[in-house]
């Protein structure tokens, strides 16, 4: 019966610091995060700015993306796929030139005759100034 207290005991101890440990990590990529989101030149590569860093308007470059695209449209709003502008270059290119490109290849412009064009978005992000432009490239 000793023996198998022993075990349970190792196991129990073993739990309780992988505990801590987890809950350590966590706040400390919490924190990496929150430093993101405040501030481009504290993300660590392309990757988390895309996913943390919020404009001075407390939006996504994503978002600032689809705004611009729906400011740009002549004849009516794009139709976005469920994830519009969510691919970039992996890296850490956009934190040091402080542009940020996001790519939606799965949009659809109206054109003059009121129909929808599969086309292709290219936003740019200037990080120092927070403007955004976007080109539109029908396939």
């Amino acid at each position: 019966m000793s023996k198998l207290w022993a075990r349970h005991k190792s196991i129990i101890l073993l739990t309780i610091i992988g505990i801590v440990f987890m809950s350590f990590l966590g706040s400390n990529t919490e924190d990496t995060h929150k430093e993101c989101r405040k501030k481009f030149q504290n993300c660590k590569d392309n990757r988390e700015l895309f996913e943390f860093y919020k404009s001075p308007n407390n939006r996504l470059i994503s978002e600032e993306c689809k705004i611009e695209s729906k400011k740009i449209a002549k004849f009516g709003e794009p139709e976005f796929e469920s994830s519009p502008f969510s691919k970039f270059y992996k890296g850490d290119s956009y934190l040091i030139d402080a542009q940020a490109v996001l790519i939606d290849e799965e949009v659809k412009f109206s054109n003059g005759f009121g129909a929808k064009v599969n086309s292709k978005a290219i936003c740019n992000y200037d990080l120092k100034n927070n403007t955004t432009s976007v080109s539109v490239f029908p396939r």
